[in-house]
Protein backbone atom coordinates (compact mmCIF):
# COMPACT_ATOMS: atom_id res chain seq x y z
CA UNK A 1 0.00 0.00 0.00
CA UNK A 2 1.64 3.54 -1.02
CA UNK A 3 1.77 6.63 1.33
CA UNK A 4 -0.85 8.09 -0.39
CA UNK A 5 -3.66 5.42 -0.47
CA UNK A 6 -2.32 4.72 3.95
CA UNK A 7 -3.46 8.37 4.33
CA UNK A 8 -6.64 8.64 2.45
CA UNK A 9 -7.85 5.23 4.14
CA UNK A 10 -6.60 7.14 7.28
CA UNK A 11 -9.65 10.14 6.78
CA UNK A 12 -8.26 12.67 9.38
CA UNK A 13 -8.05 16.10 8.68
CA UNK A 14 -5.88 19.37 9.99
CA UNK A 15 -7.25 22.43 8.74
CA UNK A 16 -5.45 25.91 9.24
CA UNK A 17 -7.02 29.78 8.67
CA UNK A 18 -6.05 32.64 9.93
CA UNK A 19 -8.95 34.85 11.62
CA UNK A 20 -12.38 33.41 12.55
CA UNK A 21 -13.78 32.55 9.27
CA UNK A 22 -17.74 31.76 9.50
CA UNK A 23 -17.14 30.97 13.08
CA UNK A 24 -14.69 28.38 13.12
CA UNK A 25 -17.66 26.02 11.30
CA UNK A 26 -15.04 24.41 9.29
CA UNK A 27 -13.11 22.63 12.03
CA UNK A 28 -16.12 21.84 14.00
CA UNK A 29 -17.42 19.80 10.90
CA UNK A 30 -14.80 17.80 11.05
CA UNK A 31 -14.55 17.39 15.09
CA UNK A 32 -18.17 16.29 14.96
CA UNK A 33 -17.35 13.87 12.48
CA UNK A 34 -14.44 12.59 14.47
CA UNK A 35 -11.62 13.31 12.00
CA UNK A 36 -9.88 16.98 13.05
CA UNK A 37 -6.70 15.97 13.79
CA UNK A 38 -5.42 19.58 14.31
CA UNK A 39 -6.42 22.89 14.36
CA UNK A 40 -4.17 26.08 13.44
CA UNK A 41 -5.00 29.77 14.25
CA UNK A 42 -3.49 32.85 14.80
CA UNK A 43 -5.39 34.59 17.71
CA UNK A 44 -7.77 32.18 20.30
CA UNK A 45 -9.44 32.61 23.09
CA UNK A 46 -9.27 29.24 24.45
CA UNK A 47 -9.73 27.79 27.65
CA UNK A 48 -6.43 28.38 29.24
CA UNK A 49 -5.59 31.49 31.59
CA UNK A 50 -4.54 33.46 28.64
CA UNK A 51 -7.76 32.90 27.24
CA UNK A 52 -9.16 33.37 30.07
CA UNK A 53 -8.77 36.46 30.83
CA UNK A 54 -8.96 38.03 27.62
CA UNK A 55 -12.78 36.81 28.04
CA UNK A 56 -13.21 38.30 31.21
CA UNK A 57 -11.29 41.65 30.59
CA UNK A 58 -13.20 42.03 26.94
CA UNK A 59 -16.58 42.90 27.96
CA UNK A 60 -15.29 45.82 30.58
CA UNK A 61 -12.69 46.99 28.45
CA UNK A 62 -13.45 49.78 25.48
CA UNK A 63 -10.15 47.85 23.42
CA UNK A 64 -11.30 46.58 19.84
CA UNK A 65 -8.21 44.04 19.83
CA UNK A 66 -9.13 42.92 22.72
CA UNK A 67 -12.99 42.65 22.19
CA UNK A 68 -11.64 41.13 18.68
CA UNK A 69 -9.54 38.90 20.31
CA UNK A 70 -12.16 37.33 22.87
CA UNK A 71 -14.12 36.68 19.79
CA UNK A 72 -11.52 34.17 18.76
CA UNK A 73 -13.24 30.83 20.47
CA UNK A 74 -14.90 27.89 19.94
CA UNK A 75 -16.02 25.72 22.88
CA UNK A 76 -16.81 22.65 20.61
CA UNK A 77 -12.87 22.45 19.52
CA UNK A 78 -10.68 20.62 22.08
CA UNK A 79 -8.10 22.70 23.78
CA UNK A 80 -5.24 20.06 22.94
CA UNK A 81 -6.47 20.26 19.27
CA UNK A 82 -6.15 23.77 18.71
CA UNK A 83 -2.74 26.07 18.24
CA UNK A 84 -2.84 29.17 17.86
CA UNK A 85 0.16 32.08 16.96
CA UNK A 86 -0.79 34.60 18.88
CA UNK A 87 2.30 36.67 18.41
CA UNK A 88 1.38 36.66 15.01
CA UNK A 89 -2.63 37.32 15.30
CA UNK A 90 -1.86 40.26 17.34
CA UNK A 91 0.95 41.84 14.70
CA UNK A 92 -1.02 40.99 12.05
CA UNK A 93 -3.96 42.76 13.57
CA UNK A 94 -1.90 45.68 14.34
CA UNK A 95 -0.33 45.88 11.05
CA UNK A 96 -3.98 45.66 9.33
CA UNK A 97 -4.64 48.64 11.30
CA UNK A 98 -2.08 50.53 10.29
CA UNK A 99 -2.33 50.49 6.70
CA UNK A 100 -3.76 53.21 4.70
CA UNK A 101 -3.64 52.45 0.88
CA UNK A 102 -4.32 49.17 -0.90
CA UNK A 103 -0.83 48.58 -1.51
CA UNK A 104 -0.44 48.57 2.24
CA UNK A 105 -3.38 45.88 3.27
CA UNK A 106 -2.05 43.28 0.20
CA UNK A 107 1.17 43.46 0.86
CA UNK A 108 -0.15 42.86 4.98
CA UNK A 109 -1.60 40.20 3.61
CA UNK A 110 0.70 38.52 1.75
CA UNK A 111 2.77 38.67 4.56
CA UNK A 112 0.73 36.93 7.07
CA UNK A 113 -0.08 34.79 4.77
CA UNK A 114 3.57 33.28 4.66
CA UNK A 115 4.09 33.92 7.89
CA UNK A 116 1.42 31.93 9.07
CA UNK A 117 2.06 29.23 6.37
CA UNK A 118 5.38 28.63 7.36
CA UNK A 119 4.59 28.31 10.90
CA UNK A 120 2.13 25.35 10.16
CA UNK A 121 4.95 23.82 8.13
CA UNK A 122 7.50 23.71 11.21
CA UNK A 123 4.89 22.66 13.71
CA UNK A 124 3.47 19.33 10.91
CA UNK A 125 0.10 17.52 10.15
CA UNK A 126 -0.17 15.36 13.18
CA UNK A 127 -0.83 12.61 10.86
CA UNK A 128 -3.33 13.36 9.06
CA UNK A 129 -3.98 12.23 5.37
CA UNK A 130 -5.66 15.84 4.32
CA UNK A 131 -4.18 19.18 5.18
CA UNK A 132 -7.38 21.65 4.79
CA UNK A 133 -6.03 25.46 4.14
CA UNK A 134 -8.09 28.73 3.35
CA UNK A 135 -7.18 30.54 0.39
CA UNK A 136 -4.89 33.49 0.90
CA UNK A 137 -2.60 31.47 3.96
CA UNK A 138 -1.96 27.99 2.50
CA UNK A 139 0.49 28.19 0.01
CA UNK A 140 3.58 27.54 2.25
CA UNK A 141 1.19 25.04 4.13
CA UNK A 142 0.19 22.73 1.01
CA UNK A 143 3.96 23.25 -0.46
CA UNK A 144 4.99 20.93 2.82
CA UNK A 145 1.77 18.92 2.45
CA UNK A 146 3.05 17.50 -0.97
CA UNK A 147 6.22 17.35 -0.01
CA UNK A 148 4.62 14.49 2.58
CA UNK A 149 2.16 13.44 -0.13
CA UNK A 150 -0.52 14.31 1.59
CA UNK A 151 -3.77 15.29 -0.02
CA UNK A 152 -4.43 19.24 -0.01
CA UNK A 153 -8.45 21.13 0.15
CA UNK A 154 -8.41 24.78 -0.71
CA UNK A 155 -11.34 26.76 0.32
CA UNK A 156 -11.48 29.20 -1.99
CA UNK A 157 -14.19 31.75 -0.52
CA UNK A 158 -13.95 34.54 -2.85
CA UNK A 159 -12.77 35.47 -6.77
CA UNK A 160 -9.51 37.91 -5.67
CA UNK A 161 -7.97 38.50 -9.24
CA UNK A 162 -11.59 39.47 -10.83
CA UNK A 163 -12.66 41.45 -7.71
CA UNK A 164 -9.73 43.71 -8.60
CA UNK A 165 -10.15 43.79 -12.49
CA UNK A 166 -14.13 44.68 -11.48
CA UNK A 167 -12.96 47.21 -8.77
CA UNK A 168 -10.37 48.96 -11.05
CA UNK A 169 -13.50 49.44 -13.28
CA UNK A 170 -15.60 50.81 -10.47
CA UNK A 171 -13.35 53.33 -9.72
CA UNK A 172 -13.14 54.59 -13.27
CA UNK A 173 -16.97 55.03 -13.16
CA UNK A 174 -17.18 56.86 -9.68
CA UNK A 175 -13.97 58.58 -9.32
CA UNK A 176 -15.68 60.89 -6.88
CA UNK A 177 -16.84 58.06 -4.68
CA UNK A 178 -13.37 56.98 -4.22
CA UNK A 179 -11.24 56.93 -0.89
CA UNK A 180 -8.21 55.87 -1.65
CA UNK A 181 -6.82 56.41 -5.39
CA UNK A 182 -3.99 54.55 -5.37
CA UNK A 183 -3.33 51.73 -7.63
CA UNK A 184 -2.47 47.99 -5.66
CA UNK A 185 1.33 47.84 -6.37
CA UNK A 186 1.56 44.11 -4.44
CA UNK A 187 -1.64 43.20 -7.00
CA UNK A 188 0.35 40.75 -9.40
CA UNK A 189 2.04 39.76 -6.16
CA UNK A 190 -1.24 38.41 -5.04
CA UNK A 191 -2.15 37.20 -8.31
CA UNK A 192 0.60 34.68 -8.49
CA UNK A 193 0.04 33.56 -5.06
CA UNK A 194 -3.47 32.89 -5.56
CA UNK A 195 -2.01 31.02 -8.73
CA UNK A 196 0.32 28.78 -6.92
CA UNK A 197 -2.31 27.97 -3.78
CA UNK A 198 -4.82 26.46 -6.57
CA UNK A 199 -2.31 24.53 -8.60
CA UNK A 200 -1.13 22.99 -5.38
CA UNK A 201 -4.57 22.21 -4.10
CA UNK A 202 -5.56 18.35 -5.17
CA UNK A 203 -9.44 19.68 -4.48
CA UNK A 204 -10.59 23.20 -4.50
CA UNK A 205 -13.51 23.81 -2.30
CA UNK A 206 -16.37 26.58 -3.84
CA UNK A 207 -19.13 28.28 -2.53
CA UNK A 208 -20.85 29.08 -5.39
CA UNK A 209 -21.01 28.37 -9.00
CA UNK A 210 -19.84 32.11 -9.22
CA UNK A 211 -16.91 31.10 -8.22
CA UNK A 212 -16.91 28.13 -9.44
CA UNK A 213 -16.95 29.52 -12.63
CA UNK A 214 -14.05 31.81 -11.85
CA UNK A 215 -11.49 28.83 -10.81
CA UNK A 216 -12.27 27.09 -13.92
CA UNK A 217 -11.46 30.19 -16.05
CA UNK A 218 -7.75 30.91 -14.10
CA UNK A 219 -7.31 27.20 -15.38
CA UNK A 220 -8.30 25.08 -12.54
CA UNK A 221 -9.78 21.78 -13.93
CA UNK A 222 -13.39 21.95 -12.89
CA UNK A 223 -13.31 18.17 -11.74
CA UNK A 224 -10.64 19.31 -8.60
CA UNK A 225 -13.48 21.42 -7.95
CA UNK A 226 -16.42 20.75 -5.28
CA UNK A 227 -19.41 23.12 -5.08
CA UNK A 228 -20.26 23.63 -1.02
CA UNK A 229 -22.71 26.19 -0.33
CA UNK A 230 -22.42 27.88 3.58
CA UNK A 231 -24.75 27.08 6.67
CA UNK A 232 -25.97 29.06 9.42
CA UNK A 233 -27.74 28.43 12.26
CA UNK A 234 -31.09 28.89 10.72
CA UNK A 235 -33.63 29.56 14.49
CA UNK A 236 -31.06 32.22 15.09
CA UNK A 237 -32.79 34.18 12.54
CA UNK A 238 -36.32 32.61 12.89
CA UNK A 239 -38.95 35.00 14.40
CA UNK A 240 -42.11 36.64 14.20
CA UNK A 241 -41.60 39.73 12.14
CA UNK A 242 -44.38 42.94 11.30
CA UNK A 243 -46.36 41.93 8.08
CA UNK A 244 -46.26 44.10 5.52
CA UNK A 245 -49.76 45.64 4.51
CA UNK A 246 -48.91 48.50 2.73
CA UNK A 247 -50.14 50.45 5.48
CA UNK A 248 -46.55 52.20 6.02
CA UNK A 249 -43.52 52.53 3.71
CA UNK A 250 -42.04 49.06 2.65
CA UNK A 251 -38.47 48.59 4.87
CA UNK A 252 -35.03 47.57 2.16
CA UNK A 253 -32.38 46.46 4.13
CA UNK A 254 -28.71 46.38 3.00
CA UNK A 255 -25.91 45.03 5.00
CA UNK A 256 -22.55 45.04 4.38
CA UNK A 257 -19.78 47.91 3.54
CA UNK A 258 -21.24 50.46 1.97
CA UNK A 259 -18.82 50.53 -0.98
CA UNK A 260 -18.35 50.45 -4.36
CA UNK A 261 -17.74 46.79 -4.76
CA UNK A 262 -20.83 45.82 -2.98
CA UNK A 263 -22.72 47.78 -5.78
CA UNK A 264 -24.23 50.84 -3.21
CA UNK A 265 -23.77 53.60 -6.15
CA UNK A 266 -27.09 51.23 -8.21
CA UNK A 267 -29.11 51.02 -4.89
CA UNK A 268 -28.26 54.95 -4.29
CA UNK A 269 -29.53 55.37 -8.00
CA UNK A 270 -32.63 53.03 -7.81
CA UNK A 271 -33.87 54.88 -4.57
CA UNK A 272 -33.43 58.52 -6.20
CA UNK A 273 -35.54 56.86 -9.29
CA UNK A 274 -38.03 55.47 -6.96
CA UNK A 275 -38.05 58.98 -5.21
CA UNK A 276 -41.13 57.67 -2.99
CA UNK A 277 -42.64 57.61 0.01
CA UNK A 278 -43.68 54.21 -0.19
CA UNK A 279 -40.12 52.50 0.57
CA UNK A 280 -37.91 53.38 2.98
CA UNK A 281 -34.10 51.98 3.01
CA UNK A 282 -31.82 51.29 5.83
CA UNK A 283 -27.94 50.97 5.24
CA UNK A 284 -25.87 49.17 8.18
CA UNK A 285 -22.26 48.85 7.83
CA UNK A 286 -18.85 50.77 7.57
CA UNK A 287 -18.43 53.91 5.25
CA UNK A 288 -16.10 52.58 2.25
CA UNK A 289 -17.05 55.51 0.08
CA UNK A 290 -16.69 59.69 0.09
CA UNK A 291 -19.05 61.62 2.39
CA UNK A 292 -19.08 64.23 -0.57
CA UNK A 293 -20.58 61.76 -3.03
CA UNK A 294 -23.08 59.84 -0.22
CA UNK A 295 -24.26 63.52 1.08
CA UNK A 296 -27.26 63.60 -1.76
CA UNK A 297 -28.77 60.45 -1.04
CA UNK A 298 -29.15 60.48 2.86
CA UNK A 299 -32.34 61.92 1.64
CA UNK A 300 -33.42 58.43 0.49
CA UNK A 301 -32.70 56.45 2.97
CA UNK A 302 -31.05 56.22 6.56
CA UNK A 303 -26.75 55.50 6.99
CA UNK A 304 -26.87 53.86 10.12
CA UNK A 305 -23.22 53.01 9.69
CA UNK A 306 -21.01 49.82 11.30
CA UNK A 307 -22.47 48.23 14.24
CA UNK A 308 -21.71 45.06 16.98
CA UNK A 309 -23.15 41.92 15.26
CA UNK A 310 -24.96 41.51 18.11
CA UNK A 311 -26.97 43.99 17.07
CA UNK A 312 -27.71 42.69 13.27
CA UNK A 313 -30.62 40.52 14.45
CA UNK A 314 -32.78 43.55 15.04
CA UNK A 315 -32.35 45.20 11.37
CA UNK A 316 -33.24 41.98 10.24
CA UNK A 317 -36.38 42.39 11.97
CA UNK A 318 -37.50 46.16 11.26
CA UNK A 319 -36.64 45.06 7.28
CA UNK A 320 -39.12 43.65 5.24
CA UNK A 321 -36.51 43.14 2.12
CA UNK A 322 -33.09 42.48 1.58
CA UNK A 323 -31.08 43.85 -1.44
CA UNK A 324 -27.55 43.32 -1.90
CA UNK A 325 -26.17 44.65 -5.58
CA UNK A 326 -22.42 43.27 -5.03
CA UNK A 327 -20.08 43.31 -8.06
CA UNK A 328 -18.23 40.23 -6.43
CA UNK A 329 -18.80 37.86 -3.59
CA UNK A 330 -17.85 34.38 -2.84
CA UNK A 331 -20.89 33.47 -1.30
CA UNK A 332 -22.26 36.29 0.99
CA UNK A 333 -23.10 35.17 4.24
CA UNK A 334 -25.82 37.83 4.90
CA UNK A 335 -28.05 36.69 1.86
CA UNK A 336 -28.54 33.59 3.84
CA UNK A 337 -28.87 35.23 6.87
CA UNK A 338 -31.68 37.42 5.14
CA UNK A 339 -33.59 34.60 3.76
CA UNK A 340 -33.95 32.69 7.39
CA UNK A 341 -35.26 36.02 9.10
CA UNK A 342 -37.64 35.80 6.30
CA UNK A 343 -36.91 38.51 3.84
CA UNK A 344 -37.35 38.41 -0.07
CA UNK A 345 -33.77 39.26 -0.83
CA UNK A 346 -32.47 41.16 -4.21
CA UNK A 347 -29.12 40.65 -5.48
CA UNK A 348 -27.14 39.91 -8.69
CA UNK A 349 -25.66 36.79 -9.97
CA UNK A 350 -22.42 38.03 -8.11
CA UNK A 351 -23.40 37.22 -5.23
CA UNK A 352 -22.76 33.53 -5.32
CA UNK A 353 -26.01 33.51 -2.72
CA UNK A 354 -29.00 30.60 -2.95
CA UNK A 355 -31.60 32.81 -4.09
CA UNK A 356 -33.86 31.38 -6.26
CA UNK A 357 -35.02 34.17 -8.91
CA UNK A 358 -39.26 34.42 -8.74
CA UNK A 359 -39.35 32.00 -5.91
CA UNK A 360 -37.64 33.51 -2.84
CA UNK A 361 -36.56 36.87 -4.15
CA UNK A 362 -34.97 38.43 -7.30
CA UNK A 363 -31.32 37.79 -9.31
CA UNK A 364 -30.87 40.83 -11.22
CA UNK A 365 -27.83 42.00 -13.64
CA UNK A 366 -25.04 43.78 -12.10
CA UNK A 367 -24.76 47.60 -12.19
CA UNK A 368 -28.81 48.15 -13.33
CA UNK A 369 -30.12 50.75 -11.29
CA UNK A 370 -33.42 50.61 -13.14
CA UNK A 371 -33.58 46.67 -12.42
CA UNK A 372 -33.29 47.31 -8.57
CA UNK A 373 -35.70 49.92 -8.97
CA UNK A 374 -38.35 48.17 -10.57
CA UNK A 375 -37.91 44.67 -8.41
CA UNK A 376 -38.16 46.89 -4.99
CA UNK A 377 -41.59 48.80 -6.42
CA UNK A 378 -42.89 45.65 -7.35
CA UNK A 379 -42.46 44.23 -3.60
CA UNK A 380 -43.93 47.83 -2.11
CA UNK A 381 -47.03 47.55 -4.56
CA UNK A 382 -47.77 43.29 -4.55
CA UNK A 383 -48.23 42.42 -1.23
CA UNK A 384 -49.16 39.20 -1.68
CA UNK A 385 -45.95 38.20 -4.09
CA UNK A 386 -44.02 39.68 -1.16
CA UNK A 387 -45.74 37.60 1.55
CA UNK A 388 -45.39 34.25 -0.32
CA UNK A 389 -41.64 35.42 -0.99
CA UNK A 390 -41.27 35.47 2.60
CA UNK A 391 -42.36 32.15 3.44
CA UNK A 392 -40.35 30.58 0.77
CA UNK A 393 -37.20 32.34 1.89
CA UNK A 394 -38.05 30.78 5.17
CA UNK A 395 -38.18 27.16 3.59
CA UNK A 396 -35.07 27.85 1.19
CA UNK A 397 -32.80 28.61 4.49
CA UNK A 398 -33.60 25.71 6.17
CA UNK A 399 -31.81 23.72 3.19
CA UNK A 400 -28.81 25.29 4.60
CA UNK A 401 -28.99 24.38 8.07
CA UNK A 402 -25.16 23.53 10.02
CA UNK A 403 -25.84 20.59 9.93
CA UNK A 404 -26.32 20.29 5.93
CA UNK A 405 -23.44 22.25 5.30
CA UNK A 406 -21.27 19.92 7.48
CA UNK A 407 -22.70 16.92 5.49
CA UNK A 408 -22.10 18.61 2.20
CA UNK A 409 -18.70 19.51 3.13
CA UNK A 410 -17.51 15.88 4.41
CA UNK A 411 -19.01 14.33 1.68
CA UNK A 412 -16.80 16.73 -0.68
CA UNK A 413 -13.48 16.98 0.98
CA UNK A 414 -13.39 12.90 2.21
CA UNK A 415 -15.75 11.80 -1.31
CA UNK A 416 -14.26 11.60 -4.77
CA UNK A 417 -16.73 13.84 -6.26
CA UNK A 418 -19.81 15.79 -5.59
CA UNK A 419 -20.31 16.97 -9.43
Amino acid sequence: MSAMESAEMNNSVVVAQLCGRRHYAVPVVFERAGILRHFYTDLWAGKGIVGRTVRGLAPRVHLGLLKKWAGRYEPRLPGDKVTAFTRLGLEYSLRLRAARTRSELTRTYLWAGERFGRLVAQRGFHGASTVYGVHGGAREIFRAAKGRRLRTVLDQTSCPQLWCRLEKEERRRWPAWVMDGSDDGYAESAADWENAELSLSDVVICPSDFVRRYVVSLGVPQEKTRMVPYGLTVGRFAWGREPYHGDRPLRVLFIGKVSLMKGVPYLFEALRLLNSNSVEARFVGPIGISEKALFPYRRYCQIVGPVPRSEILRHYAWADVFVLPSLCEGSALVTYEALAAGLPVICTPNTGSVVRHGSDGFIVPVRDAGALARKVGCLAHDHGLLSEMSQQAREQAQSFSLQKYGSRLIRAVLGPSNG
